[in-house]
């Protein structure tokens, strides 16, 4: 019985130095489908959009939507960022899921591994995601705040404000570890015990992969749009004052 093991296994080593892992694979191979897709829309969008231009067209207005909603009309310039966060953890998770995942090779150490893993179940690459959003939020605090303020909340005894900056790259990280995680755990070990029944356990893991993509990015977008909100509460202006009065 082959129990799915935290530790991803080394496909092949590149140039005699850099081990590829499985999970690493699939996140390449994501990239590539991706930049793919995304140069091919690029060169076929026309005026009067149509088939895959109309799906493309509908998930930016989408998000556009829902990041108005989230932080007002400025949030939008976070769509670029949390849309393709979005993309690449949901493409890597169904490609996790789809029966590619089981075609296992030989690595250089003679060990039987499989071929490609959910790249979202490695902690390496969900706590990466992570930091890069948090990162991108930090340096939107010092923008908004000024280096003075963000320093001054930073020295001064704020419990809170360190906890914050402690559970943003937890929350992001480990929720989207832990579930693919456990998805991986479950379907592998399903196709061991029960592999006429698996098809339901495949369906779920594909339901969690959208559910997490989506609770990635909204974390993501919730998170910068606070980082910019120190603007509208320094400087209101008619439509601020406009909102508080109402």
């Amino acid at each position: 019985m082959t129990v799915p093991q935290l530790q991803t296994d080394v496909v092949f080593t590149l140039f005699d130095a850099l081990p590829v892992t499985n999970t690493m694979l699939t996140a390449w191979c994501v990239t590539a489908l991706l930049i793919g897709a995304a140069a091919l829309l690029r060169l076929r969008l026309r005026v009067l959009p149509s088939g895959v231009q109309n799906l493309a067209e509908l998930f930016v207005e989408t998000w556009l939507a829902l990041a108005e909603r989230t932080g007002g009309r400025a949030a939008r310039r976070f769509v670029p960022l949390v849309g393709t966060a979005f993309m690449f953890i949901l493409a890597a998770n169904v490609l996790g899921t789809l029966p590619l995942k089981h075609i296992t090779v030989i690595n250089g150490d003679g060990q039987m591994v499989e071929l490609f893993r959910a790249a979202t179940s490695d902690l390496n690459l969900t706590a990466a995601m992570a930091l890069i959003i948090v990162l991108v939020v930090e340096v939107l605090e010092v923008s908004t705040l000024g280096l003075r303020r963000y320093l001054t909340s930073l020295v001064m005894p704020n419990p809170l404000r360190w906890l914050e900056m402690l559970v943003r790259p937890l929350s992001l990280a480990f929720r989207l570890f832990g579930s693919i995680f456990a998805g991986h755990v479950l379907v592998g070990t399903m196709l061991t015990i029960a592999p006429l029944v698996v098809l339901p356990f495949l369906a779920l893991e594909l339901f969690m992969g959208l559910i997490q993509a989506i609770i990635f990015a909204m974390l993501a977008l919730v998170f910068l749009s606070i980082a910019t909100g120190h603007d509208d509460a320094r400087e209101p202006g008619p439509s601020g004052a406009r909102d508080a009065a109402a």
